[in-house]
């Protein structure tokens, strides 16, 4: 260990460089040398190195406001300056004053150093001008440079203070003064400069993140994120005023940290490997000073913690990227998601595209949790296998062989996991699609009493799943045997050959338990491969499904061209359209038109012509394959299903524009909604809920033409906007805004109608005919011959002659029409232009009018606020609940989970007891090389056998427990999984319609999705690390306790302090999560919703503002996510700290305790290991919570209140079999509202209802017709009061025996994915001749005869591969296939056109004939030829009579109601 070395001669006066005997002495001496040369070059070499490189990383970055000259920036100049002024006096007095020191000279190297000293200052004066220049608050380059200074400075100061007593001189004093200064300096680094209150030239954020303002110690301890960890703490925290996500997350992706923090982290082994050295030479009886010992320890330490700093440093930026890319591919996933065909594609199911967001977007997130340690692995093997070659030779090419033998088996398992996943995703994609639309069409799910079957269809796609998890499970449990047992194979093989090979086949402690430190550096890294395999796998999986979705064809966006200035505001020439990429599948063929400015086009024609397909032309959403589209100006858009927002009635209207007032108003009287506004309890503040649920139809769609109108675009394109509303309401809604002399009169306006009588008011009208254009003209052109227009006019008259709703304007209208008609039938049609003008002219002037109100209705009622349909979720409080757990426990199975324990502890215990193992073969090894007799001698050589095979056989018995604990609890919770599945499904399913209303469909879907997602894949995972994690922290403990008792004090504290620590720590990392998990639901609904309306938002071209939305939901979800990273990095950093003082400690113990080198190595080298372990612990611990709060989440929606159940009662009668025969319906004084809280809705209804009696129920909005009908299937229960059916007291039935005995035929479609088989009869129930014959009678049967698959035929996604009036008559046929004596009818033709009306109609007259019928009716004309007609307004049954009795008295509600329609 001696030697002298002088390498710089005459450089530095003629001394020795470094002179070891002086070194290693009890008082080391350090040569001026070593002092002027390496400790100089080391802090100044480093600045300037790195100087250009920190002035280029600057000047790439944004350009902001210079920082202000602070007092801070002030005083960091002036102490370099008086640094640089101490180094020059020093240098003086050195050279020309007699106070020089005696013995000092003056040596180039002195002047040398102190010339670097001072230029180095200068310098970093002009990098901390500059940083103030471009903004930069604080940096670690200028810090780390004055703490690199101060640390090499700490010898010369030594120097200085040991020689004081020798030679007291200024020059020493000046160093004193010097040393302060640059101790000062550090100090003044670790604080961040500001801008002023006033200067401050940040992007304006409300709440920024103090990140923002930290400085380098804040980040590298995390610091800045203390308020918030004690807020929570001392629940003072505000989620009002909590900070925004830092602005570098919000827009920009980090790159990713290079592998430097890790180069640390295998370095630990060859700190230790000097500590047993040092104690076998104590052992040998070399003298070396005891102070190098407690340098190696401090060294150690100092080492550990940097790289404590470096470790979450790195994994920080590793998360974070995760972070970024998950909000990258959200971001990208909802751009495709606006661009992508909508209509006409049946590829991209909305459940299918709202899990690549909640789903795959996570998992490659997650992906990068572990990803650094791939390239950390690599590094630390190669480490090892040199390190080991180096002190074992040739007997670690055996650890090598055991690396070349797993690796390949590890990713044979990864590549069987990666098939796992695909089939799993694909699963999980069709299970969320399913559950998607089964939310959404809820209502008639459970008025047909379909839940079960429903179940039943999710619950075998689940089970399939549990089926994939259960063999994920088991190999990830192979996997994990094969990484925890790789180091105890390297060690094996290492020990079997280095002994085998040994002439005296001895093992000594050196090298023995140097090896084992340094196998159990890379036995870390190993135990995160499998998490790292299986993140790998599952982002794979996930990259390759979003990969093929973002490959799936976008809108086309020169399908039109849009022109400043034309002739046309929309012309297209020669166009031919289809839906898909496929030109034999042509919806529409040689289309010219030429629309002019300021006109009123219609289209008409049969179901099926094409029309809705060419206002999806004009929008660019059809595939153009010939011709040109050309449109002039801005687009405004109303579907014919209207897509209605969850937000304000209000926003609804503006949708985005600026509110006026004036404007506003004059559009809410334009389109009929201000008696609505006047119902509806918060006026225009009113929260509409998803899909409009909370409204009626024909509101929904005067909601959507309002938008229309207030957007104030310059060409509409109205697809059937008024089939939804009431004749009167549709009249007024032509007259005030579509027609000639309303709102839009100076608009270009294309109106799609199966409202013929419109036509006559159109400036020209475009007939379709098989996807062509068969005629285009006036009114009067079209009726001068008998062409396709007026065989279709003759169709409709014909249909209008058996109505008797027509009102008096109306039938001028009728009357002009059959003049026309008769006149094409007498003289060939020679109607001329003037004839039809006047003709026109007389019938716009009104010969009844519409009363109008004189009362003003207040927009927002009497308050102005909105009134809130759907509640805020809020994220649960205090510790999550140990039942939470134990339930979770037990669908796993305590028996298991016991099992699990046990195998642990013994798997841990034999790993500890192998160790132990070997520090006795070691001493046997020492006791031999003592032994007097050779034939001991001989014996203790010939044992090592014995010792390998006992070693051996604890590694296996190791391996054998951990499998079947892996295996057993892995597996079990796949099985937990889906039994939470199962459960929160039927809780869900089973819950009234009134969860439905106010539960937003994302939050819903967010419990089936993410949270179900974690359950089945990161908790699992996260259980895996946290359980290996805390038995390994137990038996470092055990092993360090032996050895040195004194350590079990020092435990004592230290676990009092992390006890503290964690419980400090954990609300807030359980708060974060909460709220994280809570604000993934708005994204999911803002997804959600604008995948359903992306035609609308791209005909009103405002995507960028939705997507700017979408945004700002991310980042309000991420702030959280990443609050929770920060926070477990908080905790982490804290508690790695105390276990590098636990390293010195025991360390230091262990040199003065006098244990032999098999000890000291047994301890040091688990030591070591504390700090990895106890921090991965924790973190296992932060994660494993924040995965149970999903639990937790899923855990609340299994057990919600569930709709009444007759089995929850004590037994009751059941109904006669053949139930109910003759169909008598008795309301008795009953009593209801929709949930707990809100007013009643029906109010002491009594009324009877005959067998076979048709009545109709009418009444204006909110007066409580659909309330009657929910009431009859008990989707309202009653508060009082009671319902018979045929004497039955429904209130006893169970629910689906009550509902399967209901018929309702409702206005919305509802139709599910599945063959038209499983739409008509789900439950299997009917024969094929059976459903033919429904089919037969809905008129259907042409139509499916001529599918490829007929009654195999795939709907689609809400049956959108059929058409609306399709859909319809699909449900006519599953009304009929379901007959019963009770049908009850929603305004169920509100929707369809006249054609589709009329076969509706007769169907039921023809089918339901003995049947009692109760409709719900929107439309007046629907029930003028029923029996009774029962009026209701506010709740009440007002009147009840025969529809000619009640026309014939003046004074009833019913007369009103007539006359307003104009029907009298």
């Amino acid at each position: 260990m001696g030697g002298n070395v002088n390498i710089f001669g005459e450089y530095c006066g003629g001394e020795i460089f470094w002179n070891s005997s002086n070194v290693l002495k009890q008082q080391p001496e350090f040569s001026t040398c070593f002092l002027n040369t390496v400790l100089v070059w080391v802090p100044c070499g480093f600045l300037w190195i790195v100087f250009p490189l920190f002035i280029w990383s600057i000047c790439t970055k944004r350009n902001v406001k210079p920082l202000p000259l602070s007092k801070l920036n002030v005083s960091k100049g002036v102490m370099s300056l008086l640094a640089a002024v101490m180094v020059g006096l020093q240098l003086r007095h050195v050279h020309f004053s007699d106070r020089g020191c005696a013995g000092m000279k003056a040596s180039v190297a002195f002047n040398t150093a102190c010339g670097i000293k001072i230029a180095t200052f200068l310098l970093s004066i002009v990098l901390q001008q500059f940083q103030r220049l471009k903004g930069i608050k604080t940096s670690g380059v200028p810090l780390a440079f004055w703490a690199i200074l101060v640390a090499s400075e700490i010898p010369t100061l030594y120097t200085n203070i040991t020689n004081q007593g020798k030679d007291a001189c200024l020059p020493t004093f000046e160093y004193y003064v010097f040393f302060l200064f640059i101790v000062v300096q550090f100090v003044l680094h670790c604080f961040a400069e500001n801008y002023k209150h006033s200067e401050n030239t940040e992007k304006s954020v409300k709440n920024a993140c103090p990140e923002e303002n930290a400085s380098v110690f804040n980040h590298l301890l995390y610091e800045w994120f203390t308020p918030v960890v004690h807020a929570v703490y001392k629940k003072t925290f505000d989620i009002k005023t909590f900070w925004s996500l830092p602005c570098r997350l919000k827009n920009e992706t980090v790159g990713p940290v290079l592998e430097k923090a890790w180069d640390n982290e295998v370095t630990y082994c060859a700190k230790a490997r000097y500590i047993i050295q040092l104690i076998e030479d104590n052992d040998s009886g070399a003298d070396s000073p005891t102070w190098i010992g407690y340098f190696y320890c401090l060294a150690l330490v100092l080492f550990t913690s940097g790289s404590t700093v470096y470790h979450h440093t790195s994994f920080t930026h590793m998360l974070v990227l995760g972070l970024n890319v998950k909000s990258a591919l959200m971001a990208l996933i909802y751009r495709k998601a606006v661009r992508m065909k909508t209509s006409g594609n049946q590829t991209t199911a909305v459940g299918e595209v709202v899990n690549h967001m909640s789903v795959d977007c996570q998992r490659i997130q997650d992906a990068f949790t572990f990803s650094g340690y791939s390239v950390l692995l690599v590094v630390i093997t190669t480490f090892t296998v040199l390190q080991l070659w180096g002190l074992m030779g040739i007997a670690a090419a055996g650890s090598l062989v055991v690396i070349l033998v797993v690796l390949p088996v590890v990713g044979f398992i990864g590549i069987q996991q990666y098939k796992l996943q695909k089939e799993l995703l694909n699963l999980k994609g069709s299970r969320i699609k399913i559950l998607n639309e089964v939310i959404n069409g809820i209502k008639v799910l459970k008025m047909y009493a379909w839940e079960t079957s429903f179940i039943n269809r999710i619950e075998s796609i689940r089970s399939k799943e549990v089926t994939k998890l259960w063999k994920y499970a088991w190999l990830s449990a192979i996997s994990v045997v094969l990484s925890m047992h790789t180091p105890f194979m390297m060690t094996f093989t290492l020990i079997a050959i280095y002994v085998s090979t040994s002439p005296t086949h001895s093992l000594q402690p050196r090298e023995t338990f140097t090896a084992v430190t340094i196998v159990n550096v890379i036995k870390f890294a190993i135990s995160l491969f499998p998490s790292l395999v299986n993140g790998l796998v599952q982002a794979y999986a996930s990259i390759g499904r979003i990969q093929a979705f973002l490959r799936t064809p976008d809108i086309n966006e020169n399908n039109v061209q849009e022109i400043k200035q034309a002739e046309f505001a929309i012309s297209i020439e020669d166009g031919d359209f289809a839906w898909k990429e496929d030109r034999a599948q042509m919806i529409l063929k040689d289309i010219n038109l030429q629309v002019n400015d300021g006109e009123l086009l219609a289209v008409v024609g049969q179901v099926g012509s094409g029309k809705s397909s060419l206002i999806s032309a004009i929008l660019g959403e059809m595939e153009r394959y010939n011709g040109s589209v050309k449109t002039k100006g801005s687009t405004a858009y109303v579907p014919q299903a209207a897509w209605i927002q969850n937000m304000k009635l209000k926003d609804n209207i503006l949708f985005g524009k600026e509110y006026r007032q004036k404007k506003y108003l004059k559009v809410i009287d334009a389109c009929a909604l201000g008696p609505d506004l006047q119902i509806l309890p918060g006026g225009d503040e009113t929260e509409i809920g998803e899909r409009g649920i909370n409204v009626s139809g024909g509101q929904k769609q005067r909601i959507s033409l309002a938008r229309a109108v207030y957007n104030n675009a310059d060409i509409y394109l109205l697809d059937d906007p008024l089939s939804a509303v009431d004749s009167h309401v549709g009249k007024d809604l032509f007259d005030k805004v579509i027609g000639n002399t309303g709102l839009l009169k100076n608009k270009t306006r294309v109106l799609v109608t199966h409202g013929l009588h419109w036509l006559p008011m159109v400036d020209r009208i475009v007939v379709l005919v098989d996807g062509r254009i068969s005629e285009i003209g006036s009114y009067a052109e079209l009726m001068s011959h008998d062409g396709p227009f007026a065989q279709l006019l003759h169709q409709y008259m014909q249909d209008e002659n058996e109505n008797e709703d027509t009102d008096a304007e109306f039938e001028g209208f009728m009357e002009k029409m059959r003049h026309d008609l008769e006149d094409i039938k007498s003289d060939g049609g020679l109607t001329t232009d003037d004839d039809m003008y006047g003709r026109c002219n007389c019938c716009v002037k009104r010969k009844g009018k519409l009363r109008r109100r004189d009362e003003s209705y207040e927009l927002s009622r009497t308050v102005a606020r909105t009134v809130r349909l759907t509640q805020d979720e809020l994220p649960g409080d205090g510790a999550i609940k140990p039942s939470v757990f134990l339930n979770f426990i037990k669908a796993m199975g305590f028996a298991p989970f016991v099992v699990f324990l046990i195998c642990m502890s013994l798997y841990q215990g034999l790993n500890l007891y192998s160790n132990i193992w070997l520090s006795v073969w070691t001493q046997t090894n020492v006791y031999m090389q003592n032994a007097s007799s050779v034939l001991e001698t001989e014996t203790h050589r010939n044992a090592y056998m014995f010792y390998l095979m006992i070693y051996l056989a604890l590694g296996i018995l190791q391996g054998i427990f951990i499998y079947i604990a892996f295996h057993l609890v892995l597996t079990r919770m796949a099985r937990a999984s889906g039994k939470l599945h199962t459960k929160m499904l039927e809780s869900v399913l089973r819950s009234p319609s009134s969860f439905f209303d106010t539960t937003p469909n994302g939050r819903i879907m967010n419990r089936f999705s993410s949270d179900v997602d974690i359950i089945d894949t990161k908790l699992p995972n996260n259980f895996r690390l946290f359980s290996l994690m805390t038995f390994s922290v137990l038996a470092i403990l055990v092993v360090i306790s032996i050895l040195t008792p004194v350590f079990i004090a020092i435990m004592v504290v230290a676990g009092i302090i992390y006890a503290l620590l964690v419980r400090y720590f954990l609300p807030t990392v359980r708060l974060m999560r909460r709220h994280e998990s809570v604000r993934r639901s708005p994204i999911y609904n803002h997804f959600s919703e604008t995948l359903t309306g992306s035609m609308v938002i791209r005909a009103y071209k405002c995507g960028q503002r939705f997507a700017e939305e979408f945004r700002r939901r991310i980042d309000d979800n991420m702030k959280y996510y990443y609050a929770s990273v920060i926070c477990t990095r908080w905790i982490g950093i804290r508690v790695e700290t105390i276990s590098n003082v636990i390293i010195l400690v025991t360390n230091i113990m262990t040199i003065a305790s006098g244990l032999s080198g098999s000890e000291v190595g047994l301890s040091v080298s688990y030591a070591t290991m504390i700090t990895i372990t106890i921090n991965v612990a924790i973190f296992a611990v932060s994660e494993l919570l924040m995965d149970t709060v999903s639990v937790e989440r899923v855990a609340a929606y299994t057990s919600l209140p569930a709709e009444f159940q007759a089995d929850k009662m004590p037994p009751r009668k059941h109904p006669p079999v053949g139930w109910p025969r003759t169909g008598k319906i008795e309301f008795k004084n009953f009593w209801t509202r929709y949930r707990q809280g809100l007013d009643l809705v029906l109010r002491g209804i009594t009324l009877t209802i005959r067998s076979g009696e048709k009545v109709g129920v009418v009444g204006r909005t909110g007066a409580g017709k659909s309330s009657l009908t929910l009431s009859i299937f008990r989707m309202l229960e009653a508060t009082s009061g009671t319902i018979y059916i045929d004497g039955v007291d429904i209130s006893e039935l169970e629910l689906d025996v009550l509902r399967i005995n209901l018929t309702i035929l409702p206005q919305d479609p509802v139709l599910f994915s599945g063959s038209l088989r499983f739409n008509l009869d789900p439950f299997g129930c009917f024969d094929d001749d059976s459903i033919w014959r429904a089919i037969e009678c809905a008129h259907l049967k042409q139509f499916v005869l001529g599918l490829e698959d007929r009654l195999l035929h795939e709907c689609g996604e809400g049956g959108q591969n059929l058409s609306i009036g399709q859909r319809q008559l699909v449900c006519l046929a599953r009304t009929l296939l379901h007959k019963t004596k009770v049908l009850i009818l929603d305004e169920a033709t509100a929707a369809v056109d006249i054609e589709t009306d009329d076969l509706i109609q007769d169907t039921i007259r023809k089918e339901f004939n003995e049947c009692t019928i109760l409709t719900i009716a929107h439309r007046l004309h629907t029930v003028m030829d029923y029996d009774r007609v029962v009026v209701m307004d506010a709740g009440c049954i007002k009147e009840v009579d025969a529809p000619q009795s009640l026309l014939q008295n003046p004074n009833t509600i019913f007369h009103g109601m007539a006359k307003d329609a104009g029907l009298i």
